[in-house]
């Protein structure tokens, strides 16, 4: 992983050495992404054809709100919070299972414009804290089954990402894609079956998985952004705006 991503890196640096950025380009905007985890834990289900019945604790889909403020020339501190889920797979006709936890992200972002100035890559690398953790996993509608919902710890972790921001002009609507990789680890709080807690301690949880009790929830996405980007209110105007250099 460091090699890939130092491998991203050290072009866009060179890039931007070639490239002079003029304005600051703080934003706002909706975000979504979509994606798969690392790794996923048996529900212990199997469909007629005897699939195995999963969830992932990472990736998934997402939708929320993002922002950025841009400090210091091409340098930006940006935050985002978003509801993320994922769904038990395959899906089936007597039994449902999700997770999904709230997302509040920080990150501080780097600006590398290409071409013209309204188009760059941008990479922004911060911490993550996932809170309202929740697998809820409904079995009910199964002989002998049960409506379990397993509650997960707050739980903290890192972020980065390599997007695109594709725009016309100064300013206004931008359009931005690209991929985002998060790192966390889940610890379960607290069990609920059928209206009954039990506490992660509890002597009657010593059944469950590790992968149940301590999920990962790594995972990679395709974000997709909609934003407003706001100039600079030092910016140049008329013929005297200054231009990038090759």
């Amino acid at each position: 992983m460091k090699t890939t991503v130092f491998a991203l890196i050290v072009p866009l640096l060179l890039l931007s050495q070639s490239s002079s950025a003029q304005f600051r380009k703080s934003y706002i905007g909706l975000t979504s992404s979509f994606g798969g985890g690392f790794n996923s834990f048996d529900t212990g289900l199997r469909t007629e054809t005897n699939e195995v019945i999963e969830v992932s604790s990472g990736g998934g889909t997402s939708i929320g709100i993002t922002g950025a403020y841009a400090f210091s020339g091409n340098w930006l501190a940006g935050g985002e919070l978003n509801y993320q889920f994922t769904m038990m797979s395959p899906p089936v006709d007597n039994a449902d299972g999700s997770f999904k936890h709230m997302n509040i992200m920080a990150s501080i972002q780097r600006l590398f414009p290409v071409g013209k100035r309204d188009n760059a890559f941008l990479i922004s690398a911060g911490p993550v804290f996932s809170v309202s953790n929740t697998f809820d996993f409904d079995a009910s509608q199964i002989p002998g089954g049960a409506h379990n919902s397993y509650h997960y710890k707050p739980a903290g972790g890192g972020q980065i990402s390599t997007e695109f921001i594709l725009q016309k002009g100064d300013g206004g609507f931008a359009f931005v894609f690209g991929l985002r990789t998060n790192f966390i680890q889940y610890k379960l709080d607290r069990v609920n079956s059928n209206g009954t807690e039990f506490d992660a301690g509890n002597t009657t949880l010593d059944f469950l998985p590790s992968d149940v009790t301590k999920p990962n929830g790594t995972g990679m996405d395709l974000t997709i952004r909609g934003i407003y980007r706001f100039a600079d209110k030092h910016q140049a105007t008329g013929n005297n705006r200054p231009r990038y250099k090759r």
